[in-house]
């Protein structure tokens, strides 16, 4: 496409087809994101199986890694995304509601990374949409829709409280069970990258559990 649009404007001598190349950003952003989606769903339901009692990630680990024709990188990259519970002794003692909070913060943070996601591309194609019109049109009154750049800046503000609100409502309706254990939800959520929360917004729900 970036070619096609290159090749296109050279020989009508234009800076029209060049546009093409306007459509490469959200394109990928969508690309992606459906990749982030799919790989969410698939996290998600082995979450729910995890937390149900029904499987041991680190069994499950040890023999997706051994299929020879998956592409070990893919794989790699996908069980990271997967909370660590050691080995399947450890694992096996992990308790029902501990294994649900430990489910929920995962399952928070990868969905507020694919807002973000979300939220950078259609920020990015609108900025790339608003300034070639305004050169081209000569009118920079097209740059006042730049102004819808800080309602998502702001949105995504509004978003990210949401999300550490409810995750902390749901982590303490999971932690007031009585075989919930706290060193070992430290202990795997600790591992945890918790980008894109802050360490603000990752002390304030874990301060606020029992």
């Amino acid at each position: 496409m970036g070619i096609g649009s290159t090749g296109c404007a050279l020989c009508f001598r234009s800076w029209f087809p060049l546009a093409g190349l306007l459509s490469l950003v959200p394109l990928v952003g969508i690309y992606v994101y459906l990749d982030v989606w799919l790989l969410g769903q698939w996290r998600s339901l082995l979450l729910q199986r995890w937390t149900a009692g029904e499987i041991e990630l680190s069994c499950f680990r040890d023999a997706i890694s051994a299929v020879p024709s998956l592409p070990a990188s893919t794989v790699r990259s996908m069980l990271e995304t997967l909370p660590a519970g050691g080995d399947i002794l450890a694992e096996l003692k992990i308790s029902a509601p501990t294994r649900t909070a430990i489910a929920e913060v995962v399952s928070t943070i990868h969905t507020c990374r694919a807002t973000r996601l979300a939220l950078n591309t259609t920020g990015w194609t609108l900025l790339l949409v608003i300034l070639p019109l305004a050169a081209l049109m000569r009118d920079w009154l097209y740059l006042a829709a730049s102004g819808f750049l800080i309602f998502l800046q702001l949105f995504w503000r509004y978003q990210k409280a949401h999300y550490v609100k409810g995750l902390t409502k749901r982590l303490q309706s999971a932690t007031w069970r009585h075989d919930f254990c706290r060193n070992t939800f430290d202990e795997i959520v600790g591992t945890f990258s918790w980008v894109p929360f802050s360490s603000a917004d990752r002390d304030q729900v874990l301060i606020a559990l029992p």
